[in-house]
């Protein structure tokens, strides 16, 4: 796939070339996110092409564009880091620096909350530059925000 402005060619399954044509009101979506033009880069997987296809030139003028958005990175995991601010406490949200990416992490009021023991906790005795252990799922619209489910804080 080449971009160029708002187009870019797609090999299709017959290995035919098409041209995609994205217009201002073309309809692009990476997952569950609507994304604009200049996010289509070399190498995305187009799902889907909808629109207005003209044989005799080869261009899809486009109206609904889906591009694959691998589900991984989104799926609930632990994660690690130091607790570098604490934003609220209820509900909980702190910032903690996970592999040098600072990360915001959300909670509800079922948030589970333990020592290094597996011992119930509580957030006023989380102090900057802790060590905290968090399950969550990252979310789609902003990789760096985590929902988390369980906390662990393996200074206490």
């Amino acid at each position: 796939m080449r971009q160029n402005n708002n187009e870019f060619d797609l090999v299709a399954n017959t290995s035919q070339i098409v041209r995609v044509r994205m217009g201002t009101t073309t309809i692009i979506s990476k997952g569950s996110l609507k994304i604009g033009g200049s996010a289509v880069v070399k190498g995305d997987k187009i799902l889907s092409a909808t629109g207005i296809y003209d044989r005799t030139s080869g261009v899809l003028d486009a109206k609904e564009i889906s591009v694959y958005l691998n589900p991984a990175p989104f799926k609930p995991q632990n994660f690690e880091g130091v607790l570098k601010q604490i934003v609220s406490e209820n509900p909980f949200v702190f910032v903690a620096t996970v592999g040098g990416v600072d990360m915001t992490v959300y909670t509800t009021s079922e948030v589970t909350i333990l020592t290094k023991a597996r011992k119930p906790a509580s957030v006023r005795r989380f102090v900057l530059n802790d060590t905290v252990r968090f399950y969550g799922a990252r979310r789609e619209s902003n990789q760096s925000f985590v929902d988390a489910s369980v906390i662990r804080n393996l200074d206490l």
